[in-house]
This record gives C-alpha cells, structure tokens and sequence, in this order.
C-alpha cells in the first residue's frame, strides 16, 4: 500500500532530480563565488582609498601586520594542545 508522500520515479525520473540538485549546487557555488570576488574587489578598492589619502604610522602598520600574521602563531599552540590531548586519550585508555 502506497503513502501519500512515496513516490515511484522511473530511472529517467531521479536521472532528471539527480542532474537538477548537482545544477543546484553548481549554481550556488558559482554564485558564492561571485558574491566573494565581488567583496574582494570592494575591499581592495577601499583599501587603495585608504593608501591614497591616509598616512599610516608604524604602529599601524605593525598592529595590522600582527593581525594578519595570527594564523601563523597559533599553529603550534594548536599542535600542541593536540599533542597534550593524545597524550592523555594514550594515559586513559
């Protein structure tokens, strides 16, 4: 006995859904792209403005440099808290 919400596809039917969904997604992803380069280029139009008639100090200029750089100091905290977390899963079990 059939359910309202079963439904018999043929084979051409879910190739149809399948093909749609894998579209879907593309779409998507191209979509996302475009919103990403078209964020980068605002900021990187903004950042020329801010080059043009800005004077940035050292300090600034030091400020952003620790802020970009993060990612590179964190690394080995991270390696080695799951280094620490190894060690005591290894002692636990």
């Amino acid at each position: 006995m059939e359910r309202p919400g079963d439904y018999k596809c043929d084979a051409l039917t879910r190739g149809r859904a399948h093909y749609l969904v894998k579209t879907g997604i593309s779409q998507l992803y191209l979509l996302r792209l475009t919103v990403a380069c078209s964020s980068l280029q605002v900021a990187g139009e903004r950042l020329s403005y801010l080059l043009d008639v800005y004077f940035f100090t050292q300090e600034d200029i030091d400020m952003n440099s620790q802020v970009m750089r993060w990612p590179e100091k964190i690394r080995p905290i991270f390696e080695q808290s799951e280094a620490v977390c190894l060690t005591h899963t290894i002692f636990m079990e």
